[in-house]
């Protein structure tokens, strides 16, 4: 389980906009892992491991 905590912050609206950018990104590398992984399991039918 992972933990956070909101923390309220003040930055200029190119850094928000750069960590909007930050954030696109990293969902579009989890919804890669995603495919990757799901077309495994549809080859092998077995799902992928952390270490694969």
């Amino acid at each position: 389980m992972l933990r956070c905590m909101k923390t309220l912050f003040r930055a200029s609206k190119e850094t928000i906009d750069g960590l909007f950018e930050c954030n696109r990104v990293s969902g579009e590398v989890w919804n890669f892992c995603l495919a990757l992984a799901k077309e495994t399991h549809l080859k092998t039918g077995k799902w992928i491991t952390k270490s694969e």
